[in-house]
């Protein structure tokens, strides 16, 4: 049954979402202490807005333990988030790449449907996504299916297979995608699948690798492989940026300002340095006129003698 506007405690209104984060009012309510508590102004520095629902379960739990709900909302506003939960990877390049532990059905509902609207219009919602191995297997098609309805480019690629054939689960997650709604493809090896989706990017676009996380290791057959799709997608990113022509000189308004006084000093000198050089050349000119002069004069002194 559905709770009344005076049982429930905590609740959030006017909330935004960015690819820098997510920002919110947060409501209280219900406190015995405090009943006409003011809202708050959340910002997370982890984008979702589903994370706005974790927030105010930890804002619920923080006052089941006595602590004040400034305090934790200052808490919440500096953390950090967690490695590998919809973590940004920044290499300054004129996209958004995430790494995001999305696995199940309902998690790459709540992670692309919190990082469609952050587009602008025209832009791309580019998803790399996949299954493990020995288990959720009914659930692979219905992975595709999602992330149809979500992502205009899409790669199948592998995850962690464990004991299972990698072409098989990609197979599988490839039966429930609708190519008529999302540009689609499959690669088997994941390097290669990362390095794909991300050249299709382009300003503006979103870029989410799904399935790993945080992993520092990939399931085979034979046991755990070393994996570390952070460093992966980071090193990709950086051979990218490499090829990339320099980006324009930005100049910060101090740094601006220095730069004129800097230019306004050498015009400056340039006027005195040309203004001295004016006048050297006068006193120059001046004195070759005065030795021109005494010596006309010494050649007139002897024919006034003579006369």
């Amino acid at each position: 049954q559905p709770a009344t506007a005076t049982e429930i405690a905590f609740y959030a209104t006017d909330i935004k979402s960015t690819p820098a984060g997510v920002e919110a009012i947060i409501h209280c309510n219900a406190i015995e202490e405090k009943p006409d508590t003011p809202p708050f102004k959340l910002m997370l520095r982890t984008p979702g807005i589903f994370n706005i629902e974790n927030a105010l379960c930890a804002i619920g739990a923080a006052c089941a333990a006595n602590i004040s709900i400034p305090s934790a909302l200052k808490a919440l506003t500096t953390f950090p988030g967690i490695p590998g939960r919809m973590e940004l990877i920044d290499e300054g390049l004129p996209f958004s790449v995430y790494i995001d532990f999305t696995v199940t059905p309902f998690s790459y509902r709540s992670t692309l449907s919190s990082l469609k609207p952050m587009l602008a219009e025209g832009k791309k919602l580019l998803v790399l996504t996949g299954s493990c191995g020995d288990r959720m297997q009914e659930k692979r098609p219905e992975v595709g299916k999602i992330v149809s309805e979500y992502a205009d480019i899409c790669v199948v690629t592998n995850e962690d297979p464990y004991t299972e054939d990698p072409e098989k689960i990609i197979n599988e997650v490839w039966a429930g995608i609708d190519q008529t709604k999302t540009k689609a493809s499959k690669i088997t090896d994941r390097t290669e699948a990362i390095k794909f989706i991300v050249s299709q990017a382009q300003a503006g676009d979103i870029v989410v690798i799904c399935g790993k996380g945080s992993d520092t290791t990939m399931w085979v057959k034979t046991g755990q492989v070393p994996w570390n799709e952070r460093d992966i997608v980071r090193g990709i990113l950086q051979e990218i940026k490499k090829t990339l022509p320099p980006a324009p000189i930005t100049t910060s308004p101090v740094a601006k300002d220095k730069e004129e006084l800097s230019s306004r000093n050498q015009l400056d000198g340039l006027r005195i340095g040309a203004e001295i050089a004016r006048n050297k050349v006068q006193m120059q000119q001046q004195h070759h006129q005065f030795q021109q002069q005494a010596a006309q004069k010494l050649k007139e002194e002897p024919n006034k003698k003579g006369e």
